[in-house]
């Protein structure tokens, strides 16, 4: 698992529309989330997250997230 549940990630901004990272497909919805920050609120063991917004904290993307398709973010809280 590269990620752990409370690190800081952005979703990449040059996702594409049918790209596929692990067995994630890029879907139209999935689109509005590029360049994005959030946090990883759960963590499956083969490298999917489920991701909360850092900006608003009531919506959800209510998609799973591939760690290929996210990047890491350093903050103060993540370099401990």
């Amino acid at each position: 698992m590269k990620y752990k549940v409370g690190d800081v990630v952005r979703i990449r901004g040059d996702l594409q529309l049918g790209e596929i990272y692990g067995e994630c497909t890029v879907v139209e919805g999935v689109l509005e989330y590029r360049g994005t920050l959030h946090t990883i609120d759960g963590a499956y063991t083969d490298g999917y997250y489920i991701l909360k917004p850092i900006s608003d904290i009531k919506d959800t993307t209510y998609y799973l997230w591939n760690e290929d398709m996210l990047e890491s973010i350093e903050t103060k809280e993540n370099l401990k």
